[in-house]
């Protein structure tokens, strides 16, 4: 979309008429929102292109044009039923090393099928990762 290629520009009609999805977009450069924003709009109007924007923390987007519907009217109904909010159990775990993590990982994943592991940056995963 923001490509001054020639290859890029000559193609870009090809979108026309399409439905792009965008995810994440929390992670977008909160300064490019209300630039982003009418981009989108426009180009949806010129090349009949229906975006569909995703995140788990997205914004309320009608602030810098009206030109945008939530697809989830009533979103807390989804949140609070049980069959959401309660599929997962979280287990805190403190370990001051990645060995006693690894250890601590082994344990629990004869007892539970899937396990997942959220660390706090992205040197630490990299470090389990070698582990």
């Amino acid at each position: 979309m923001y490509s001054n290629k020639k290859k890029d520009i000559l193609s870009f009609h090809t979108l026309a008429n399409s439905c792009i999805i965008i995810d994440e977009i929390h992670a977008f450069n909160l300064n490019l929102w209300k630039t982003f924003s009418v981009d989108i709009s426009m180009l949806s109007k010129i090349f009949n292109i229906d975006f569909i924007i995703m995140s788990a923390t997205l914004p309320n987007l009608n602030i810098f044009s009206n030109n945008f519907n939530n697809l989830i009217k009533n979103r807390d109904y989804y949140f609070k039923s049980s069959y959401f909010k309660d599929r997962v159990e979280p287990i805190l775990i403190d370990v001051q090393k990645l060995d006693d993590l690894k250890t601590k990982i082994i344990e629990l994943s004869k007892e539970h099928s899937k396990n997942l592991i959220e660390f706090i940056n992205k040197k630490s995963v990299y470090e389990f990762y070698e582990i």
